[in-house]
């Protein structure tokens, strides 16, 4: 019998000659049971419980801080080498638009060159920017390299000749007429020029032409 029901059979009766020697040894030997310390033990779990799980999160946190720095020290490096990489690009585009411009002004230099060595003897009174005309409307299909090729040169030479005859002194051979065959006008070929020879004039003169401008730019590109 329970507790309640034995105290409850003695408040019945009045007495405790009701209850049987068994009862009165139940009753007599009940101990209140120890709220507190049942309370106690229950929140000491719990709290253990808890501390693990904390501990755990705290583990999760920790690793994913470490992550997270192991990833912006990655962007850092990523970000650094994309800027060094963009000023490696800048610089190149500057050497190449650098360079095309010495390879403009050397291509133009070349064939001025080659234009103003032509074996043509113009009078001394022929202005030059009409020299410069004639020779740029005749020669301006023709390439570069063709500039040094007799076979090129040699045929336009000979219709500049019959056309502008009036401005350009008749070819003299050497011993056979006045100025020993020399041109009438500065800067233009001397002495028996032939095609062949300002051919070959106009290729040293080109190749004279490129070393200096490589020099040139690479004395540039020290310096920058």
């Amino acid at each position: 019998m329970k507790i309640n029901d034995l105290i409850a059979k003695v408040r019945a009766d009045g007495n405790l000659d009701s209850l049987t020697d068994e009862e009165k040894e139940n009753l007599f030997s009940y101990v209140e049971p120890d709220v507190d310390g049942a309370a106690n033990a229950r929140a000491k779990r719990e709290r253990q419980k808890f501390e693990k799980k904390q501990a755990e999160s705290d583990a999760q946190n920790e690793e994913l801080r470490e992550q997270l720095e192991a990833a912006q020290a990655g962007g850092s490096e990523a970000e650094k080498a994309k800027r060094e990489s963009e000023k490696t690009n800048a610089l190149n585009a500057k050497l190449k638009a650098d360079l095309d411009t010495v390879n403009a002004t050397l291509s133009a230099a070349q064939r001025d060159f080659a234009l103003r060595n032509l074996p043509i003897q113009w009078q001394d009174n022929t202005p030059p920017d009409y020299v410069k005309s004639v020779l740029t409307r005749h020669f301006q299909d023709v390439d570069q390299d063709d500039l040094a090729n007799p076979d090129v040169v040699g045929p336009l030479v000979e219709k500049i000749r019959a056309e502008q005859s009036q401005f350009i002194v008749a070819p003299v051979k050497s011993g056979a007429g006045t100025n020993n065959g020399k041109t009438q006008q500065s800067g233009q070929p001397t002495e028996g020029m032939t095609v062949e020879k300002a051919a070959e004039l106009s290729r040293k003169g080109g190749k004279d032409l490129i070393d200096n401008f490589a020099d040139a730019f690479a004395v540039a590109g020290e310096q920058g």
